[in-house]
This record gives C-alpha cells, sequence and structure tokens, in this order.
C-alpha cells in the first residue's frame, strides 16, 4: 500500500520502518510509565526498541510491524473491560497476519494475564474471515506450505550453510571451519 502511494523508493519504507519504531518506543513507553516515568522510561523503551534495528536494520519488516500490533494490543488490554479486551484480541488478530508467531504469543499474552477468552473473540473476528478466504482461494498445500512447513522447517534449510564434514577433523586445513560453525 505505501509503493503504491508513494512509488518504489526504498526510502519510502526505511521511513515507514523509523516511523514504525518511534510507534514501538512510545508504546513500550506506554507499557512501562508506571515503573519508569519520565526520562528514564523513555530512555529504556527506546533502547529496546532500537534493539531490534540493530538486528534488522529500520527498514519496513513484518516483524517490527507484529510486534508495535502485540504491544498496542497488550496496552488496550490493561484497561480491563469487555471492549478493550475484545479490541486488545482483534489487534492482536492483526499482527497475527504479520507474523504468526508473535500474534500467537500475543494472544497468549493477553489471555493469560486478563485471564479471560474475549482476547480469544477478538481475534477470532480477525482471524476467521481471513482465513475463511485463504481457503477459498488458496490450494491446501500450498496454505501448509507456507503457514507451517516454511516458518517450522524451511527458513532453515534456505538460510543455513552445511557444516564441516566429521572427517575435516582430522584436517588441519579445516580448522576455521569448524571454529566458525561449532559455536
Amino acid at each position: 500500500a505505501l509503493t503504491a502511494v508513494f512509488g518504489t523508493d526504498l526510502a519510502v519504507l526505511r521511513i515507514a520502518g523509523t516511523l514504525l519504531v518511534g510507534l514501538t518506543a512510545a508504546l513500550g513507553y506506554g507499557l512501562i510509565r508506571r515503573v519508569a516515568p519520565g526520562i528514564p522510561g523513555v530512555v529504556l523503551a527506546t533502547a529496546a526498541a532500537a534493539i531490534a534495528v540493530s538486528w534488522t536494520g529500520v527498514d519496513l519488516w513484518p516483524w517490527a510491524l507484529s510486534m508495535a500490533l502485540v504491544l498496542a494490543a497488550i496496552l488496550a488490554a490493561q484497561r480491563g473491560t469487555s471492549r478493550s479486551l475484545i479490541l486488545a484480541g482483534a489487534i492482536v488478530g492483526l499482527a497475527a497476519l504479520s507474523r504468526q508467531d508473535l500474534g500467537l504469543y500475543g494472544l497468549l499474552a493477553v489471555s493469560v494475564s486478563s485471564r479471560s477468552l474475549k482476547p480469544v473473540a477478538g481475534a477470532a473476528l480477525i482471524l476467521v474471515p481471513v482465513g475463511a478466504l485463504f481457503l477459498l482461494l488458496v490450494p491446501i498445500h500450498s496454505l501448509f506450505e507456507q503457514l507451517v512447513w516454511f516458518p517450522l522447517l524451511g527458513q532453515r534449510e534456505f538460510r543455513g550453510l552445511p557444516g564441516p564434514s566429521f572427517g575435516s577433523l582430522l584436517d588441519p586445513s579445516a580448522t576455521l571451519d569448524w571454529l566458525i560453525y561449532w559455536p
């Protein structure tokens, strides 16, 4: 959606990613402001949001979007009303559309901390229609591959490099290979 409005320039995604980091820091401060008010809380929340940037950069990543949504859901759930718990579940449902793992963790956090199943109902408001649409439009084997196999096994298969063979233990020239892969 951003590229449709602003074009395909990489700067657009970096600016959006930077704004998302700021939003994550603000949401983090909203969660800790009672125990760390003022400048210390702002510094702590900003540092926590910046840690992820050191790993992923400031580009717009699904993880960063999902994390901001989960933080917003936890903040909404703190009100404790029925409406806020359903809203928190719906926000977690949106987070799950970006990253299923963070959406699940966020739903567990909100449901357990509130001791209510209302967040599950809120998440279902988002996930059930999307799931039904997926089932109608996408073949089952492709859904399984993209939602189950690839997150659990595919990333390891395609992003990892094979380690040195055990036979190379006796080869002095393979010492560097073993030092890189051993830890």
